[in-house]
């Protein structure tokens, strides 16, 4: 919460809240996060006051680059919000320190209705990035808020061809944080391209895999996925998969989706050896016993996954043939 007395319990009152926020615009003591105090109680008479009759600036930053507007915005306190841009002029395209804006924070929390508020009342700016190139439509389908998603899309006015610093589209960043209804809006409804690749040249899928996120592995491989694709260093889903151990992940990507088991990697390296390396060992038994998977491929430093088994214990994987 913003502001209490003395960290105690939060008000959410709206008329308490904008005295809060006058507060936090005024100088004076500061938290240890440069946040202004508002040492003041809840029915205590407090008068509410405009920036016009107490000098308060609207825009003050704190250490963080937070202004009382993105605070609010990420609160979802709507009231607030309008009575800081409508009275108080607060910027609503100012920026805090990693680059976010109000927009992003309220898009972040999820709600929806600051956000209608803040693009079609204020002209907010719905594509501007934060510092990692994430807009307010990928931080709302990395939170998972599909209403948010839907809005920003369909009526807001996001780009949904812009990428993240590191090409992560909006699909990649749902996929990832396994949000099955998001990714099944922005395949289904909107028809975005599964297979794009971001800079290291790894999908959705990929990313889906590498997190355990099997119901958005199959829902992606049902809207077209290639399951058998390659990033810049020629490893599949299914060798990320193996690599972190997810089993479920790697069942799914061999009985139902037709995963090429023995594909090498640029250092000569199978999904078996991934797994093996990191001592997946419940991953390893399924692709001997379940796949019968070539044990005695080498890689490019003429090491076989037996012979890791042998070193590391795994006898019955290492006299497998």
């Amino acid at each position: 919460m913003f502001c209490d007395n003395a960290y105690a319990t939060p008000f959410r009152g709206s008329h308490f809240l904008k005295c809060c926020f006058v507060a936090q615009m005024t100088e004076g003591p500061r938290t240890p996060d440069g946040r202004c105090r508002c040492q003041v109680a809840e029915g205590k008479g407090i008068q509410e006051r405009s920036n016009h009759d107490c000098g308060a600036d609207a825009n003050t930053k704190d250490e963080n680059g937070l202004t009382a507007l993105m605070r609010a915005a990420g609160e979802g306190h709507i009231d607030v919000v309008q009575w800081l841009v409508n009275d108080c002029d607060a910027d609503v395209n100012t920026k805090r320190n990693n680059r976010e804006t109000a927009l992003t924070m309220a898009a972040t929390g999820g709600h929806v209705e600051v956000v209608q508020w803040l693009v079609n009342d204020c002209g907010a700016d719905v594509n501007t990035k934060d510092k990692h190139g994430l807009t307010a439509l990928m931080r709302a389908a990395d939170a998972g808020f599909i209403d948010v998603v839907r809005w920003l899309v369909n009526d807001g006015g996001a780009d949904m061809n812009t990428k993240a610093n590191r090409g992560w589209t909006t699909l990649m960043i749902a996929a990832k944080a396994g949000h099955i209804d998001v990714v099944q809006w922005l395949i289904h409804d909107y028809g975005v391209d599964v297979n794009t690749k971001d800079s290291h040249g790894e999908t959705a899928l990929m990313r889906a895999s590498d997190s355990g996120r099997i119901n958005v592995v199959r829902c992606l491989v049902n809207g077209g996925a290639d399951v058998n694709t390659m990033n810049n260093d020629e490893e599949t889903a299914l060798m990320r998969a193996c690599g972190r151990g997810q089993i479920d992940v790697v069942r799914c990507l061999i009985t139902y989706c037709g995963a090429a088991v023995n594909t090498k990697n640029n250092n000569g390296e199978t999904a078996l050896f991934k797994a093996a390396c990191r001592d997946h060992i419940d991953v390893v038994r399924f692709l001997v016993n379940d796949c019968h998977v070539n044990v005695n491929v080498k890689n490019k430093d003429g090491y076989s996954v037996t012979r890791l088994a042998a070193d590391r214990g795994y006898y019955d994987i290492a006299s497998s043939n």
